[in-house]
């Protein structure tokens, strides 16, 4: 999407911008699939531009009232101690070791992350999602230092001490951490083995590999190891991995981010979750698998100490070893090749949430993961993909359950997706989920509540086939070619079943067939009739909008074919005044806007005074409002694409 974006930015009139787009669609129709690998549209891989860009204005409607002097750890982990919790877990919950040395502790002002309690009416009103439809904590929210003090961040005089003002929370003691010479992955395999009688163990759990080489194939195939006890059933893990390329240059804020996934998602919840850095070299040639020698001089050259234990690696060449019938091994149309691989080789995770590197949320990691995934469990599977297509506006459709009567009433007499979607060149006999009844009508709404997705989305699924999407052709080797059944679902950030990530192995291997990335899992969900789920997460827009135009706008179509029209918003330029200025989306330049202001970089053409915030400070930038007033406190928010994260904006994207 990178090369889209760039092109329509360099244009101003709309007639060039026109032309621009139709003739770049023209070359996608004409080129050659066996040529793809050639085509200049692998994103994500320009070093930055020296020449330092303007900055962006400060966005002073997010500056939220907030108590700055009552801070406060945010623990949203289970109470692991209580009978309730006991009885649903194969064995007790044991801390683990941390990055001081010691074992953690959740009750550590140092080491947990920590936030305000913040008065949610005078902040402005998500255009999409909400917090209360999926429970997602907002009493809360985190400046840059309560995000990130508990993870090593510097600020002032070389130290983390928590800035809540009044200097009564926490001490210097992570300041005190050599971060940088952290072992992450020992960490992480020393939680796992205090918590081992918990999970589903199998003999590659805590194992590791270093690159995703073809000849492990047999070595991944081993059955769950027997766990002691009788009684209750073990717990599924789930690996996070974050996929980054050869060449990126780890910032200090990427450090924070990945350190703050680790202790997050990992270490304080006993190893219920495990962060892996998948890593991707394209046409780099890699050390032969043995030489361990010459893999540790590779990735002393490639990465930062801390993160080295965690990495994982893979070229094009791997990937046409695993993938020999299918010649589209590029990470823009084949983004799944290496997590399926991935899926293979490690048997012991039930689930992957895979992440791209310029994300970042402002909330507790776990908190945002525990919740998309209750959520996606208690979802009923009627209606489901149409629920699924629509941007959720709550002033508009009302409270998450009214919205489901209100798509269940608007879908009667017309076409649902029931059941698993034929289609030719897949067998899937076996391994498809069958719906109870003939028809969606006939069933109370009961089937799928209880039942964890296979796959969870963070925008939502739309059928592509009369879009304007570009990538709505790039079909591969399927027999009804353009005429093959698909959805999308732009951005592929989501938590994959392994069963799911199996079959897009299965039949890749057998068939050698596939569709572009974004279209691939949830089109083998379609095809199977597996559970598929949209979080409705909180999106934000840099301006006011009228709900109701704003309905029209992003959920144009008839029940059960939103989005699925010339005039969807996935449509390419169809909408970019939503899309461009939102939280969350492919090109978003919003998300970077409100990330850096929430960091204390750049300065403002233009301060809103007229907002009570404002009346009493003279300033002319972020900075000189930080000197008055208390940093800018988000509440929970997803942010994607962040990629200018140094204090001197180098990019323009």
């Amino acid at each position: 999407m990178v090369t889209f974006v760039a092109l329509r930015r360099l244009l101003d009139s709309s007639k060039l911008r026109f032309a621009a787009a139709a003739l770049f669609l023209v070359a996608f129709l004409v080129v050659p699939y066996t040529r793809e690998q050639a085509l200049a549209i692998v994103p994500l891989r320009e070093e930055p531009s020296p020449t330092a860009q303007p900055v962006d204005p400060f966005p002073s409607d997010y500056v939220g009232k907030y108590d700055h002097g009552h801070q406060m750890i945010n623990d949203p982990y289970p109470d692991y101690e209580t009978a309730q919790w006991k009885s649903i877990s194969k064995a007790p919950y044991e801390a683990c070791r941390g990055p001081h040395g010691g074992l953690l502790s959740r009750k550590d002002e140092d080491l947990m992350m920590s936030g305000y309690p913040r008065n949610t009416s005078n902040f402005p009103t998500p255009i999409f999602g909400s917090y209360e439809a999926w429970g997602l904590n907002q009493s809360l929210c985190a400046d840059r230092y309560s995000r990130y003090g508990a993870y090593g961040f510097l600020q002032g005089n070389d130290s983390t001490r928590i800035q809540n003002w009044n200097d009564t929370f926490g001490s210097d003691q992570a300041a005190e951490i050599d971060w940088e010479g952290v072992d992450w992955s020992n960490l992480q395999d020393d939680c796992l083995q205090r918590n081992r009688k918990r999970y589903r163990m199998t003999e590659t759990s805590g194992g590791r590999l270093v690159a995703l080489y073809k000849s492990l194939d047999s070595d991944s195939q081993n059955s769950p190891m027997p766990v002691n006890g009788t009684g209750n059933i073990a717990q599924s893990r789930t690996a996070v991995v974050l996929r980054s390329w050869i060449g990126m240059k780890y910032t200090k804020n990427d450090l924070y981010h990945i350190r703050s996934m680790i202790m997050e998602l990992s270490l304080f919840s006993g190893g219920e979750y495990e962060v892996i850095l998948l890593i991707d070299c394209q046409d780099e040639e890699l050390p032969a698998e043995k030489d361990s020698a010459a893999w540790e001089v590779f990735r002393q050259k490639h990465l930062p100490q801390e993160l080295r234990g965690l990495a994982m690696f893979f070229n094009t060449k791997m990937l046409g070893d695993w993938y020999p019938d299918i010649d589209i091994h590029v990470a823009i149309l084949q983004y799944f090749q290496p997590t399926q691989i991935f899926s293979q080789l490690h048997p012991q995770y039930d689930y992957v949430w895979q992440f791209e590197m310029d994300s970042r949320y402002t909330g507790h990691m776990y908190d945002l993961l525990h919740r998309a995934t209750d959520f996606a469990k208690g979802q009923p599977r009627k209606y489901l993909w149409e629920r699924n297509s629509h941007f959720y506006i709550p002033t508009v459709h009302g409270r998450w359950e009214e919205f489901i009567q209100k798509v269940d009433r608007e879908m009667s007499g017309h076409d649902s997706v029931w059941g698993p979607v034929p289609v030719e060149g897949l067998n899937v006999e076996g391994n498809a989920s069958m719906p109870p009844v003939a028809h969606p009508d006939d069933e109370p709404g009961t089937w799928g509540v209880g039942e964890e997705a296979d796959l969870i989305t963070w925008l939502p699924h739309f059928n592509p086939v009369d879009t304007e999407w570009p990538f709505r052709d790039r079909v591969f080797n399927f027999p009804q070619d353009q005429e093959t059944p698909r959805w999308a679902a732009v951005v592929a950030m989501s938590r994959i079943s392994s069963k799911l990530l199996g079959l897009l192995h299965k039949d890749k291997v057998q068939s050698g067939v596939g569709l572009a990335s974004e279209m691939s899992p949830i089109s083998w969900a379609l095809y199977y009739g597996l559970k598929a789920v949209q979080i409705p997460h909180p999106i934000y827009h840099d301006f006011h909008w009228d709900p109701v135009e704003l309905n029209l706008c992003a959920n144009p179509g008839e029940p059960g074919k939103v989005n699925a029209g010339k005039d969807s918003i996935w449509s390419w330029g169809q909408r970019d005044d939503i899309i461009l200025n939102s939280t969350f989306m492919f090109n978003s330049k919003f998300a970077e806007k409100l990330y850096r202001a929430w960091l204390g970089y750049d300065g403002a053409e233009e301060v809103s005074f007229y907002r009570p915030f404002f009346r009493n400070c003279n300033c002319i930038d972020y900075v000189q409002w930080e000197t008055r007033n208390p940093p800018l406190c988000l509440p929970p928010i997803f942010l994607h694409p962040v990629k200018n994260l140094e204090p001197v904006k180098t990019k323009d994207f």
